[in-house]
């Protein structure tokens, strides 16, 4: 077919291949074609690079975008879905999000809801995590489906013996020495209210007498949303009282 040059139209008249392509500069295997009917192609260096298709969909790395964009690499067939309205929906067949799959047998989601949620599908069944529009981050770890995880707030290990010192914490600024077995455990943030739930193990002068000791905490207005205030105590037949631990560990559930 010749080449037809029109002062309304422009250039027609050929479509060209990647080898070569029917808009090109000096380079002549590349430059823009046409290989088929509402399709725009680019090629470089004679093959094919990226394709728009009739539906407005973009390959790059693909002649075939089965999504709005469409990135294929060269690691064991992997291709990257984006903005997929119809291969990355949520489990109503609404959404978009990614979806990455691989030599075309498992497709894993990441997925935005219409109720702005976000959901990760791994072999493109059902969520196996969330993010949820109250902020909520929900996995399926062997609950048997999908929950919100309640994560540890706070966290110590430390040697309540002399002067208080701390081994490991996270959102533990400090512990304050009150007295005898006496300590306050401050939060580096605070919590968003007192109904937290603080769990504990402990020892008194070594490994083996465990069962002996216990952890108890003042009343509830000593707890705070900057922190709180626990003893370390001990009970035998004889006596009871508050005793200097060599290691308390404390965490904090909320």
């Amino acid at each position: 077919m010749p080449l037809i040059l029109n002062g309304s139209t422009g250039i027609s008249g050929t479509d060209g291949s990647a080898a070569t392509p029917a808009v090109q500069g000096t380079d002549t295997n590349t430059g823009m074609f046409f290989p088929a009917a509402d399709t725009i192609a680019f090629a470089e260096g004679g093959t094919e690079v990226m394709r728009i298709d009739a539906s407005g969909n973009v390959g790059i790395g693909t002649s075939s975008p089965g999504a709005r964009l469409a990135v294929a690499g060269s690691n064991a067939g992997g291709t990257l879905y984006a903005a997929d309205l119809n291969n990355a929906p949520d489990v109503a067949g609404n959404g978009v999000g990614l979806r990455f799959q691989q030599n075309g047998n498992l497709t894993n989601y990441i997925r935005s809801r219409f109720t702005t949620e976000w959901g990760i599908d791994i072999g493109g069944t059902s969520d196996v995590a969330r993010v949820t529009n109250g902020g909520l981050f929900q996995f399926n770890s062997g609950y048997g489906s999908v929950a919100t995880a309640f994560g540890c707030r706070a966290w110590v290990n430390f040697n309540g013996q002399g002067t208080v010192a701390i081994r490991a914490s996270g959102n533990v600024s400090s512990i304050t020495d009150n007295g005898t077995g006496d300590y306050t455990v401050n939060f580096t943030n605070a919590m968003p209210d007192v109904n937290y739930s603080v769990t504990h193990w402990l020892t008194k002068d070594n490994e083996l007498n465990d069962a002996v000791i216990f952890l108890r905490t003042t009343p509830a207005s000593t707890y705070g949303t900057s922190g709180f205030r626990c003893y370390s105590s001990f009970r035998d037949s004889a006596s009871f009282g508050n005793f200097d631990s060599p290691r308390i560990t404390l965490a904090v559930f909320r």
